[in-house]
């Protein structure tokens, strides 16, 4: 039986557009297999019994793990990874309704940033206290956040949506203002 589909493997790829190690693609092939088509194959393949599991006690669940990048690119040289994170949040909504007549809800969550081993490699392009600086709620997120979110959209309380994209990022993208002096 299998009642909920988390997809949370990923990877990520820096690199200028002005580089100069010589390797492939800037890592759109890595990346995108296994950032969208990864989330895309194991949810078709899953599919069936998801939708065995789902009945009058509620739907069965998708939850993909995008990222706040894929909404608004991260100021790095990440295209691939960004461009994945945007595809995953459309594959979501797109997925949301393919799958709502078999009774699975398919929602993503948008992690800002979280300190694992993947996202170490942005210490390249800004510290960890100007990061943290950044977000609203003055910390970096962890993983009691992300489970958090998780368990929202695969509990009873979170049963009647579907296509969500919830951001997870202690307000960075969600109490983003302009500021008038950039205008």
């Amino acid at each position: 039986r299998l009642d909920v589909l988390v997809n949370n493997a990923g990877a990520a790829w820096g690199e200028p557009l002005d580089r100069t190690s010589g390797r492939a693609n800037w890592g759109f092939d890595k990346v995108l297999d296994l950032n969208v088509k990864g989330v895309f194959y194991l949810s078709v393949a899953c599919a069936p019994l998801l939708e065995a599991a789902a009945g009058e006690g509620g739907p069965s669940r998708i939850v993909n793990v995008g990222s706040i990048a894929g909404i608004t690119p991260q100021d790095a040289p990440t295209h691939a990874y960004d461009a994945s994170k945007a595809a995953v949040h459309h594959l979501t909504r797109k997925m949301a309704k393919d799958y709502a007549a078999k009774n699975i809800t398919v929602n993503a969550i948008a992690p800002g940033y979280v300190k694992t081993r993947m996202s170490e490699g942005l210490g390249k392009y800004a510290d960890l206290e100007t990061i943290r600086k950044n977000v609203p709620l003055g910390r970096l997120g962890n993983d009691e956040d992300m489970a958090g979110a998780v368990q929202y959209l695969t509990s009873r309380a979170g049963s009647w949506c579907t296509g969500v994209i919830l951001n997870v990022d202690g307000g960075a993208l969600g109490a983003l203002q302009m500021p008038l002096s950039s205008l």
